[in-house]
């Protein structure tokens, strides 16, 4: 094993106004799945007293993409959950980039 030293990396991105909204999209939809598949496993734990395994959050991972799928698209809960919120965030970054 080596002792490699870790070093960190200060950059900055400017996003055009549409990679501020796919961005701000992306970062939703992981906030979404982390957020989830957390609930998931301290609801199992508490009720069971186990541990989630990689596979069982995995099979639940795609339960979710399964009904997010089949859902329309005005229930979707990626679209659905904190819109205001998200219409906030998107209208500040803009705002943000146009100075």
């Amino acid at each position: 094993m080596s002792n490699a030293t870790k070093h960190g990396v200060k950059g900055r991105v400017y996003l055009t106004p549409e990679q501020v909204l796919l961005a701000a999209r992306q970062f939703g939809c992981a906030r979404f799945v982390y957020n989830h598949l957390l609930n998931f496993s301290q609801t199992r734990y508490s009720h069971n007293k186990t541990k989630t395994s990689p596979a069982q959050r995995s099979l639940e991972l795609t339960k979710i993409k399964d009904r997010v799928a089949l859902a329309p698209r005005s229930q979707r809960p990626i679209v659905t959950a904190d819109r205001a919120c998200f219409r906030y965030r998107v209208q500040e970054l803009v705002r943000l980039l146009d100075g």
